[in-house]
């Protein structure tokens, strides 16, 4: 509750009146919510009193001074419940808006610490990525529910500073991710093959979805253009990839590329749709090959 942290350390009294206080501001809030009801049921009978008169008029000879008195009443006093509920809904509006965005920024910063070992260091760890990349989806799908323009504004600029923050924190020593972090492996001397083969060797493998990997650095980047949040497709476009590579991400394209064509299974690591079918899995050599004929400048194996 909001007064809470205060109610440990004053006395029996002041916590009745605390409890009080906020079961009365629960109340209270409780019966702004049912206020456009309560409105929209005095405005319908209104109308109908009205609709009741005009008939009446209708079938009348004139109109009498205390009919014309009576109908000036009754269209005031339903124009005036008609406003005051535009009004109140206006008002609910506004602040359904507001915690939408307060709940935005607040799974944000859930997925910044996610992403963050017990020390504040970045971790390769496969269940707080996912559980990051969750939390940036259900943020960007509560941000898309804000119908108030100043909420959408004030969300684009923590966007903003939040990109900065995770641009931050997505690189290991001040160096951008290499390939292997995203395999779990952080032995800097062996080849990106002998990683990912040492890797699976341990049984299930601990690499990162790439859709995964997309989600959190799609949200870190500046797209060209913004993308749908509820799309189906989470995996980078080739646009985003070589977008990723152009601001120095250059371990992002070249494992979403090595993603693309090759997969963990049983142990080792197998070429998509062929080797599968010919029962070889890829050797060491044969991905160091692929990793070294990547041109990440457009984002392409050389030909």
């Amino acid at each position: 509750m909001p007064y809470q942290w205060m109610a440990d350390s004053i006395p029996e009294t002041a916590k009745f009146a605390i409890e009080w206080t906020v079961s009365m501001d629960q109340l209270a809030e409780e019966m702004r919510n049912h206020v456009a009801y309560m409105m929209g049921a005095i405005t319908g009978i209104i109308a109908l009193a009205i609709a009741y008169l005009v008939a009446y008029l209708s079938m009348t000879s004139g109109l009498e001074v205390a009919d014309a008195i009576q109908l000036a009443i009754l269209i005031f006093f339903a124009a005036t419940a008609v406003i005051t509920w535009r009004g109140y809904q206006r008002e609910l509006n506004f602040k359904k808006s507001e915690t939408y965005l307060h709940n935005a920024i607040e799974l944000v910063e859930r997925a910044k610490l996610l992403l963050q070992d017990k020390d504040g260091n970045l971790t390769s760890d496969l269940v707080s990525w996912v559980s990051a990349a969750r939390q940036i989806s259900r943020a960007n799908l509560v941000a898309s529910r804000l119908t108030d323009e100043t909420h959408k504004q004030i969300f684009q600029a923590e966007h903003d500073y939040q990109r900065h923050v995770f641009h931050d924190l997505l690189q290991i020593n001040g160096r951008p991710l290499s390939a292997k972090f995203f395999l779990g492996e952080h032995d800097a001397g062996c080849s990106f093959g002998e990683a990912a083969l040492k890797s699976v060797e341990k049984g299930s493998p601990s690499w990162i979805p790439p859709e995964i990997v997309s989600v959190i650095f799609r949200f870190a980047h500046y797209p060209k253009h913004y993308t749908d949040p509820l799309r189906e497709e989470a995996r980078a476009s080739e646009e985003e990839r070589a977008l990723f590579g152009i601001v120095r991400d250059r371990g992002v394209q070249e494992y979403l590329e090595f993603r693309d064509e090759y997969a963990p299974l049983a142990g080792r690591i197998w070429k998509k749709q062929t080797q599968l079918e010919t029962g070889r899995s890829v050797t060491v050599e044969e991905i160091d090959q692929f990793m070294g004929e990547l041109d990440t400048s457009g984002f392409s194996r050389k030909r």
